[in-house]
Parts: structure tokens; C-alpha cells; sequence
């Protein structure tokens, strides 16, 4: 019974806050069996804005999957199969694979100043079993946002225009006339 127990609690089924930079170590070595997918709504957005964050655990020999991300500036926030733990984002409980795929969603409220956020972090794709033995993780892809001019500067000091063309010109300074 106290072996039981001990496995449970030692295999963090409601996540592990503070990995996402190393990964999920305790459960082996990544993985590429299991693919972690991690998108935004938008790449470029106005300081103090909210971006949508959705997050695709998949695996071919997984029953549960897990996830666990951080930001380099700015909030995260909860939403489906998400929690907030100490500043992270990880699952309150192991999510289902239903087909092959979990779904995760949370929230990055960006800073209300000029910079470039990343937001990085890994998932696990466990068998359910109570163990750190035969789950399989994986890095997702750390993924920018800018934010603003995203904390560039031109060589005066001031922020730089990042501000895309749409006059009808090609970009590299091209005319097409």
C-alpha cells in the first residue's frame, strides 16, 4: 500500500512546474516517439495584449499525456487541461490521448513594453501506469512572439520600424515599375 502510494506521488500526475527547460528527466530521455507541438494565434502583437497558446501532445503507444511551459517575460494563464503552478503551466491531471493526441490550451498576457517573449516547454506521453518507466517526452519548438517593435533599435537609439510594407513594393528594395 505505501509502495502504491509512493509511485503516485513521485510520478507528478498534476505536473511538474519548473521543467520546462530541462524536460521531463525523471521520465528517461526525450523522445522522438512522441511529437510536441506548441502554436500561437499570433507571432506579432500589440504590448499588454493577450495571445491564445494551444499545445498538441501526440504518441502511437501512449495512454495519458502531460505538459509542463514557461515564458521568458510575461504571464501565462490557464485554460483547457491547464493549470498554473508557480508561474508554469502544466496539467492539474494526466489528459487522455483520444486517437493518438492530446489537447492543451493556455493564455500568454505579454508585457506592456517592446520585446520578443519565447515560450518553450516539453509534454510527456505516459503509459498511465502509476511509473516514470515507459512514458516517452519530448521539447516542443520555442516559439517568439514580438511584441510591439519587439525591443529592437535603430542605430539613433530609437525603436526600429518593424512595420510591414504595404505600399504594393516588393520587400529587399526592389520596384517593380
Amino acid at each position: 500500500m505505501i509502495l502504491a502510494f509512493l509511485a503516485v506521488a513521485l510520478a507528478s500526475p498534476e505536473g511538474k512546474p519548473g521543467a520546462a527547460a530541462s524536460g521531463c528527466t525523471c521520465h528517461g530521455d526525450a523522445s522522438d516517439r512522441t511529437a510536441v507541438t506548441l502554436s500561437s494565434g499570433a507571432q506579432a502583437v500589440d504590448p499588454g495584449d493577450t495571445v491564445e497558446l494551444q499545445v498538441y501532445v501526440q504518441s502511437d503507444v501512449a495512454e495519458v499525456a502531460g505538459v509542463t511551459f514557461a515564458t521568458s517575460d510575461g504571464d501565462l494563464l490557464a485554460g483547457e487541461n491547464t493549470a498554473s503552478s508557480r508561474g508554469d503551466i502544466v496539467q492539474p491531471e494526466p489528459v487522455p490521448l483520444v486517437e493518438g493526441s492530446a489537447r492543451f490550451t493556455f493564455s500568454l498576457l505579454v508585457p506592456e513594453s517592446d520585446t520578443t517573449v519565447r515560450v518553450y516547454g516539453a509534454g510527456n506521453a505516459a503509459n498511465d501506469d502509476g511509473e516514470k518507466t515507459g512514458d516517452r517526452w519530448n521539447f516542443a519548438q520555442d516559439l517568439e512572439i514580438t511584441v510591439g517593435t519587439g525591443g529592437a533599435v535603430d542605430d539613433t537609439g530609437s525603436p526600429a520600424d518593424t512595420a510591414v510594407d504595404d505600399t504594393g513594393a516588393p520587400s529587399g528594395g526592389c520596384s517593380c515599375d
